[in-house]
């Protein structure tokens, strides 16, 4: 099973629409997390972009220091909204921008309803631990579960957001 190793930081709002170009690539993602919690998560993607929909169900196991075993496979949009159905606590609907900053693809999560106006901004790379972050990106929280998706979808208010 591949191990995901990511890294994560708080992004304000207004630095996305100053730092950010207008070209980063684009998706809008829709999650639902059947099983969230300390073991690991059970949950089903949407990722819609202009040229096409997938559907994605990925099974995570516990995270150690922003590592965690991870397989995601492909389904089908009939699975996807089965499955959405059995949801735990909220969907999730964000933005996804891709760039690439200091040698690293970076995504920057702009969450949307009542999880607004948080965004993040995610690396994940066997060497995130040598990416060193812009000046204009917020303070890590790797590791603070409170940050994790599956908490996120389970929470009844945000964590704090500086």
């Amino acid at each position: 099973m591949p191990i995901e190793t990511e890294r994560k930081f708080l992004i304000r709002p207004q630095d996305i629409a100053r730092f950010v170009p207008s070209s980063a690539d684009r998706v809008e993602i829709e999650q639902a997390y059947i099983v969230a919690g300390p073991e690991g998560a059970l949950r089903v993607r949407r990722k819609r972009s202009p040229s096409q929909d997938v559907f994605l169900l990925t099974c995570k196991g516990p995270k150690t220091k922003g590592s965690a075993k991870e397989i995601e496979f492909p389904i089908s949009w009939n699975r996807y909204s089965t499955l959405a159905t059995c949801l735990t606590g909220r969907l999730l609907r964000k933005t996804r921008l891709t760039l690439s900053l200091n040698g690293y693809d970076v995504e920057i999560d702009i969450f949307h309803g009542s999880l607004a106006p948080l965004c993040m901004a995610e690396v994940e790379s066997p060497d995130c631990a040598a990416f060193v972050p812009p000046p204009w990106f917020g303070r890590e929280v790797t590791g603070d579960p409170r940050y994790d998706n599956g908490a996120l979808a389970l929470a009844e208010t945000l964590p704090p957001l500086a």
